[in-house]
């Protein structure tokens, strides 16, 4: 309902050029009606409804927000689908539809290869499951210690603490003189992660969440020499793990495709853009990959696409007015 409600009043440049307000409504409309048509599919044909979809999306992005106009190609290739769903790899080709949304949102688009696995594995909605049961660096989701409050601005620090959850299996049994070295490698992907410490001598405060699952206590230094709760809370939630879809939760995400870390929008975009084309050029191979009777992963690669249908609305109205679309409970 928000994304449609923009529609009256466009954001950006389409707001006052009549050429690019007709684009906008346009390019909605559409992306209205193909995310309509995948909801009302089966997995076998979501992904060329819901790609196509996200793509109508990109042009009313481009329509706000590019000052010259995207190129009529998608800019991207696919190889590799006669492996496994994760292994599907897709790289940069020339500059097109991709890499036009990337400079109208400001960011970095993809550089090099990347894998199905690796970007499904970067996205918060991928890091408890990753496809075809193959780890990758995934999403960690970063809560705070502190919270900003009145009575909390008297404790000044420079130390901001906060439990990372969601970390391999195998790094429950690390011993302790073996913990900050095997953090050390493993966050070495996590370019935002840089500068972390233990809060403690000997070690790394770890503990066992039922639904987060296991987590380690870290903290980083501001910038400066000390701070109130409300500015360390707000520092994690910035700068080391950025929000995505709660106030008070942030994710540490892994770089992919060259060492950036990919915009949200723009990893959906790489997925669904790999799978439409899979869909459409390798039908068979496809549904097969969906099979509940043969194929143990085919239920993950339902449950991606579900997810993919409630979390694209919201990073394409965010992508076009430039504020977070935040749960506050």
């Amino acid at each position: 309902m928000l994304l449609r409600g923009t529609r009256a009043s466009p954001p950006g440049l389409a707001a006052g050029d009549a050429e690019r307000r007709g684009i906008y409504n346009s390019a909605l409309q559409q992306f209205e009606e193909l995310a309509a048509a995948a909801r009302s599919v089966g997995p076998a044909s979501q992904p060329l409804a819901l790609f196509y979809a996200l793509e109508q999306a990109g042009q009313a992005i481009l329509a706000a927000r590019l000052e010259g106009r995207g190129k009529p190609h998608h800019g991207l290739r696919v190889s590799g689908y006669d492996k496994a769903l994760h292994e599907v790899a897709i790289e940069p080709k020339g500059n097109g539809a991709f890499q036009a949304v990337a400079e109208a949102l400001a960011v970095s688009g993809i550089s090099g290869r990347a894998t199905l696995g690796e970007l499904w594995a970067s996205l918060p909605e991928g890091g408890d499951e990753p496809l075809d049961d193959v780890e990758h660096p995934r999403a960690l989701g970063l809560y705070p210690e502190d919270r900003p409050g009145p009575a909390a601005t008297f404790l000044m620090t420079d130390r901001a603490v906060a439990w990372l959850f969601a970390l391999p299996e195998e790094m429950r049994s690390v011993p302790s003189t073996e913990q900050v070295a095997a953090v050390s490698a493993y966050l070495s992907s996590y370019p935002t992660a840089s500068g972390w410490e233990s809060p403690i001598d000997g070690g790394i405060p770890g503990m066992d969440d039922p639904s987060a699952g296991f987590g380690i206590r870290l903290q980083w230094r501001l910038p400066k020499a000390s701070g109130s709760a409300g500015e360390r809370f707000e520092y994690l939630l910035t700068k080391v793990a950025p929000r995505y879809d709660r106030y008070d939760r942030g994710y540490l995400r892994p770089a992919v495709g060259g060492g950036e870390i990919l915009h949200p929008l723009l990893t959906w975009w790489l997925i669904l853009y790999a799978l439409s084309m899979f869909a459409r050029y390798q039908p068979g191979a496809w549904v097969k990959h969906l099979d509940v009777a043969s194929s143990a992963n085919a239920v993950r690669h339902e449950s991606l696409l579900s997810l993919g249908l409630e979390s694209v609305p919201r990073l394409v109205l965010e992508a076009l007015t430039g504020s977070k679309q935040l749960d506050y409970r």
